[in-house]
């Protein structure tokens, strides 16, 4: 019987290929393992959950895949704190600014320095842009957290011994 499932499935790789396989989710999961951790070697986060989603859609998660997801998690956190702390550090400076631009401040720094001003606003126009598109690269990353996070949620070991944890979750 195993000999007959062989010959199928070397049957279906012959006919569609090792790409079309791959792209299924058809290979071994360590193959996809391997593809992962060299997409987060390059910094391609997108091409590793996308992999991982491709791997792991199908069948559960094996240790390795936990420890993948774990991986990816972790990256996706460390890239959440950076965006997050580059928008807090935009959002200090537009407090400056707005300070700056109230109206007895304006007006007396119209008085020496009108061009001031209008750099002002133009830069405060860039930081809400800036702050505008970390916005949308958080909405990314908390999107593909989820993506994991609902996939692999039936493959999460489960709290036993520990009923302190059982009551949390």
């Amino acid at each position: 019987m195993l000999d007959v499932a062989l010959r199928i499935g070397l049957v279906v790789l012959a006919r569609c290929g090792l790409d079309a396989a791959r792209a299924r989710g058809w290979l071994p999961q360590s193959l996809y393992v391997r593809s992962i951790m060299e997409l987060l070697k390059k910094d391609d986060l997108d091409g590793a959950v996308s992999t991982f989603l491709r791997a792991y859609r199908r069948r559960s998660l094996t240790n390795e895949g936990l420890v993948v997801r774990d991986i990816i998690r972790a990256e996706i956190d460390v890239r959440q704190q950076i965006l997050s702390r580059r928008r807090d550090q935009l959002h200090a400076e537009e407090h400056e600014i707005l300070r700056s631009l109230l109206p007895i401040r304006r007006f007396i720094r119209c008085r020496f320095n009108p061009q001031g001003v209008m750099l002002d606003f133009h830069r405060l126009r860039q930081l809400r842009e800036e702050q505008k598109s970390l916005d949308e690269g958080l909405f990314v990353l908390n999107r593909k957290y989820a993506l994991i996070k609902g996939i692999t949620e039936k493959d999460d070991p489960p709290a036993a011994g520990f009923p302190e944890l059982e009551r949390i979750s």
